[in-house]
C-alpha cells in the first residue's frame, strides 16, 4: 500500500454520506454532483486520516454534532451556489 491509498480526507466521506442523505444524486448528474462535493470541500477544513473508523470514534457526541453540521451548512451553501447557475436544470 501506498500513501494514496492510506490517507483520506475525513470530510470527504462525510460530504457523500450528506448528499445521499439529501437524495442528490437522483437529482443532479455525474458532472454536478462532482462540481459541488469540491465547492463543499473547499469550505471546509482538512482533516487528513488513515482510518475514518478509527477517527470518528475518538470524538465526542458534540464534536460529531459540529462536524455533520459544519458538513450540512458547507454542503447546502455549495447547492445554493450550484443552483444559480443558469447552466444547471431544475
Amino acid at each position: 500500500m501506498g500513501l494514496d491509498e492510506d490517507i483520506h480526507n475525513l470530510y470527504e466521506s462525510l460530504v457523500i454520506q450528506q448528499m445521499d442523505r439529501m437524495g442528490l444524486n437522483e437529482t443532479y448528474n455525474e458532472m454536478i454532483i462532482a462540481d459541488l462535493c469540491c465547492l463543499t470541500l473547499n469550505k471546509l477544513p482538512t482533516k487528513y486520516i488513515r482510518s475514518r473508523v478509527d477517527a470518528l470514534s475518538h470524538l465526542t457526541e458534540r464534536d460529531s454534532y459540529e462536524i455533520e453540521s459544519l458538513v450540512r451548512s458547507a454542503l447546502l451553501s455549495s447547492l445554493d451556489f450550484i443552483k444559480k447557475d443558469p447552466r444547471v436544470a431544475r
